[in-house]
């Protein structure tokens, strides 16, 4: 049995959301024995909670998964408590983290905040939707101050360019997180890793026929060769993976489960040709230990990496590093 609990203790370490509730539908002993795993996992050599879980309300996993997330991301964490509000989910957020960081309690519940969230807790939610609504709440009700939507603000350009005048066009776009496809454009086959997908992303393609554009210029739809690139990198870097695609009868999404590789880190250098574009550098290195395969991963965040020394907390976040630019 101590492999069980071998694996509760890995567990509590990387803080992943402790949904014991679920065998109180079983057997009273196994019930019983995984509470008491749960228990040890938690407690250090010391005696001390390692870290603490968040109990799951019936479909709350998304939440749950988003809140360790932010509550393990150091920026995000003091630009949360640095907020001034009476509103109350920010006044819950607050409580919840730092509950979180007492370690009084080995696991804590999440009740308050989904009643002032309004959610319901059976209806299961996509968390990037959720991660996109619940920032644009906190600055819409808090304001342009201390938040994090700018931590996480991706600005890009489209570039566009007429075949026929060849007059450049750019406009500014602005992304909390990039949607990346795992398959490629004609769904003919699967895209193996992250990197690979990124770099078709930012690939140059030509709008034509009934996808042409209009341009000023010409006064006419003309073939255009378009882009986008980026022009600020910010210090969360976040992808999401398109795993939702239509079922071969044409009536209705499904979701697919291609195997893809995903770096630990991700490098960017500044643009020869152009001060405001940053470049994506992808590496060549193919260690297993420098990336990691999954079937299931769909929302991906990158912390840029500082030139100074991380403290306690940043070990266990995603970093960007690089000549210029890195992203763990």
């Amino acid at each position: 049995m101590m492999w069980w609990v071998s694996l509760i203790q890995r567990a509590a370490k990387y803080s992943i959301t402790i949904i014991w509730w679920i065998f109180r539908f079983s057997t009273w002993p196994l019930y019983r024995f995984f509470s008491f795993a749960v228990r040890i996992g938690s407690i250090g050599p010391s005696g001390n909670t390692v870290s603490v879980g968040l109990i799951n309300q019936g479909a709350t996993c998304f939440l749950n998964t988003l809140l360790q997330t932010w509550f393990l991301t150091p920026e995000v964490k003091q630009s949360i408590y640095k907020l001034n509000s009476n509103v109350a989910f920010v006044h819950e957020l607050q409580s919840l983290f730092n509950k979180l960081e007492s370690k009084e309690e080995k696991y804590v519940r999440t009740n308050e905040l989904t009643m002032s969230l309004q959610l319901n807790v059976f209806k299961q939610l996509d968390i990037e939707e959720f991660f996109r609504n619940l920032i644009n709440k906190l600055n819409a009700e808090v304001g342009q101050g201390d938040n994090i939507l700018k931590l996480y603000q991706i600005t890009m350009v489209q570039s566009m360019k007429c075949s026929v005048c060849e007059e450049p066009v750019t406009e500014d776009c602005f992304f909390l997180d990039l949607p990346l496809s795992i398959l490629s454009p004609d769904s003919s086959s699967e895209i193996k890793s992250l990197e690979e997908s990124l770099k078709m992303f930012l690939e140059a393609v030509t709008l034509d026929y009934d996808n042409a554009p209009y341009c000023d210029t010409c006064n006419k739809k003309t073939k255009t060769k378009t882009r986008y690139y980026f022009k600020q990198l910010p210090q969360l870097l976040t992808f999401q993976l398109k795993r939702f695609g239509i079922a071969s009868n044409g009536k209705h999404y499904q979701k697919i489960h291609p195997q893809i590789s995903i770096p630990l880190t991700l490098q960017f250098n500044k643009s020869m040709d152009n001060a405001n574009e940053w470049c994506f550098k992808p590496t060549t290195a193919k260690k297993k230990e420098n990336s990691f395969r999954s079937k299931t991963a769909y929302l991906i965040m990158y912390r840029r990496e500082s030139s100074e020394n991380q403290d306690n907390d940043s070990q266990n976040c995603p970093l960007i590093s690089g000549a210029d630019a890195g992203y763990r």
